[in-house]
């Protein structure tokens, strides 16, 4: 702008001295030489000043100019650094998106990490209790079978008893019976018949307890009745009764719950004070269950929690389950359930 305004200042100075160099032909006639020599002088002097003005305006264009390219130099400098700062804040923004892309991808690799340590975590859990759960039911299977070998080897040494020593002492006491007859006068053959008939019947006895015959040939509430039979013939303490629709089972389900209810009874005859004893058989949907009731049982004297201890082991062993029912003080209820297939 200031060079525009210049540049017109020095075309009007221009203008102005152009015009006063003309001079019209009627002055000049007019004039003396002394006025010619005064208007020089006076023409010289407005040139002289002209031309001042026209250097200091030229100056002063200059200084403009210099000034301009000062100022320009100050704004390229500005421009400079402006442009300088833009590129600085573009690689801060770059920069600034790098760390969030890298912060997002950060988080999602802890996301991963996480969800697969978690994953990792309840396969694992899910593995260990899985393989607790089958060494439970195979600890359970193994000891069912432990119990199926003992009872076989029960089954075996009570054939033995029956069939080779039963039948010697059964010689024996018909050989004594014989001799005793022929020679009544001869006490020694009449005390070998009563001890032979009396280890005959206490064989039996013993093979019986050993293994139950009718296991093997009727169902198992006959097998238990036979049991609760002999056992209130024997004894006068405590009177137990069956109740209960024949179930169908193997015969090593029969033996299982006939060894546990042997179990009951003895223990019951051994700790309880109960007159009356009802024992319930029924079917669940995977096994049978047993419902114990000792009626007139006196509390205070029999701690029955304690007592119970060798018939929990006993079911537990078989993967069955004990759980108490009820507890007064005239009776005393649990419940004994026991599956019939482990796994």
């Amino acid at each position: 702008m200031n060079r525009v305004v210049c540049s017109i200042v020095l075309f009007m100075s221009h203008l102005i001295a152009w015009s006063n160099d003309t001079i019209s032909e009627i002055d000049v006639q007019k004039l003396t030489e002394s006025n010619v020599n005064t208007f020089k002088e006076r023409k010289g002097l407005e040139k002289f000043q002209v031309d001042s003005f026209r250097k200091s305006k030229e100056n002063d264009i200059h200084a403009a100019n210099v000034k301009i390219k000062h100022m320009q130099g100050k704004m390229q400098d500005l421009f400079e650094v402006e442009r300088k700062e833009i590129k600085v804040r573009e690689l801060l923004i770059a920069k600034n998106k790098e760390r969030v892309l890298h912060l997002k991808l950060r988080k999602n690799l802890i996301l991963m990490g996480f969800f697969t340590v978690l994953i990792i975590s309840a396969t694992a859990l899910f593995v260990f209790f899985r393989y607790k759960k089958e060494q439970k039911i195979l600890a359970r299977q193994i000891s069912r079978l432990v119990f199926i070998a003992g009872e076989e080897e029960k089954l075996r040494f009570s054939r033995e008893l029956h069939d080779d020593f039963q039948a010697t002492l059964s010689i024996i006491h018909i050989m004594a019976a014989y001799e005793f007859r022929r020679s009544p006068e001869n006490k020694n053959y009449g005390e070998l018949k009563n001890r032979s008939n009396a280890a005959i019947t206490e064989i039996r006895k013993i093979s019986e307890d050993l293994y139950p015959s009718e296991i093997k040939t009727v169902g198992l509430l006959e097998s238990l009745k036979s049991l609760v039979k002999r056992t209130n013939a024997h004894q006068t303490m405590t009177k137990f009764c069956l109740q209960g629709d024949e179930i169908e089972c193997t015969s090593d389900m029969r033996m299982m719950w006939y060894r546990i209810v042997q179990k009951l009874m003895n223990n019951t005859l051994k700790h309880s004070s109960a007159k009356e004893v009802t024992m319930a058989f029924s079917v669940q949907a995977k096994g049978f269950e047993l419902v114990y009731s000792e009626l007139m049982y006196n509390q205070k004297d029999s701690p029955r929690k304690l007592d119970l201890d060798v018939v929990k082991n006993l079911i537990h062993s078989l993967g069955g389950k004990l759980t108490v029912k009820s507890q007064t003080i005239d009776t005393y209820d649990f419940v004994v359930f026991l599956e019939e297939k482990q796994g």
